[in-house]
């Protein structure tokens, strides 16, 4: 399956998601979900989550994580790291400006998502 390897590299770093994981992915129609979902219903409400309890270490782990998507060699996880994460956070009311944003998840919240609105 095409997308194991991107689900799993979320896996790897956040081993507390794996058993919402499991869930999301038996009750998914197509064996071969794209990550751009997974991400989207298993990532983004952690983080979320984080943001409303305010545990700081792991709201930096969050966004260490999400910066790494974005400077990876891997243009999936890249697409993922905007379209599904930052999008979805943007969506959401998060606030992105008082996070801790990486130099280019920074940049793609100031000149594509606070634009486009």
């Amino acid at each position: 399956m095409k997308h194991d390897p991107i689900n799993n590299y979320l896996l790897a770093e956040f081993p507390c998601l794996r058993n919402v994981y499991q869930t999301v992915k038996e009750g998914a129609f197509d064996l071969d979900t794209p990550s751009f979902y997974f991400y989207k219903e298993i990532f983004v409400p952690y983080v979320e989550k984080m943001v409303s309890l305010k545990n700081n270490d792991e709201i930096d782990h969050c966004f260490t994580f999400i910066e790494n998507m974005l400077t990876s060699d891997n243009e999936l996880l890249n697409r993922i790291g905007t379209q599904s994460v930052l999008c979805s956070l943007y969506e959401d009311d998060i606030d992105l400006e008082s996070l801790p944003l990486g130099k280019v998840s920074r940049y793609y919240y100031q000149n594509w998502l606070k634009i486009k609105n």
